[in-house]
């Protein structure tokens, strides 16, 4: 069957440009089996396709139908080295604006105990991702996290990307209610 044969090789397919578009409108028109064999096929080459021009694309597609904790397993103990891809952060800001709360704070204190946690948020791509971290963190974690943020201040409030996720930050110290949200 053509899914099998699309299933067996979707890097391939995935990561071509004409072919990240197909395989996404099959995505959206098969069920059963053919699709379980192609969405395992899809999760399995997670790492690859985040960090693909076209094959993040087909990935943030199945994230966006569902299938985010798989993918969070996956590409675990990758986010900071993803975060700072410019294909890549894409692919980890739909997880945390998808996720549930337990798997967001996966993603995100793997990055805030990274070494890397000051370099992620100064990044061009990488300070996206922050943002988004901050805006779908909630309670303690969002607080330990601005907290954080707020402690490399000296290193932040002067660069051109680290001043924005800083005055995100900002924002929610002030307001004082992260236990609340």
């Amino acid at each position: 069957m053509l899914l099998d044969k699309v299933a067996q090789n979707c890097v391939e397919v995935a990561t071509d440009k004409v072919g990240c578009t197909a395989i996404q409108k099959c995505l959206g028109h098969v069920g059963g089996m053919p699709l379980e064999l192609l969405m395992t096929g899809i999760v399995c080459n997670a790492m690859v396709l985040a960090l693909d021009p076209y094959g993040n694309y087909v990935l943030q597609y199945v994230i966006k139908m569902g299938v985010k904790k798989m993918v969070i397993e996956v590409l675990h103990g990758n986010f900071v080295r993803l975060s700072m891809d410019k294909h890549a952060s894409n692919v980890v800001e739909d997880l945390l604006r998808y996720s549930e709360e337990n798997d967001v704070a996966v993603i995100v204190e793997e990055i805030m105990t990274s070494r890397d946690f000051l370099t992620v948020v100064r990044d061009p791509f990488g300070n996206y991702v922050a943002q988004r971290a901050l805006e779908f963190t909630k309670g303690g974690l969002r607080f330990e996290l601005s907290f954080l943020i707020n402690s490399y201040r000296k290193n932040l409030q002067n660069h051109i990307f680290g001043k924005r996720v800083l005055a995100e930050a900002m924002k929610i110290l002030m307001e004082g209610n992260w236990f609340n949200v």
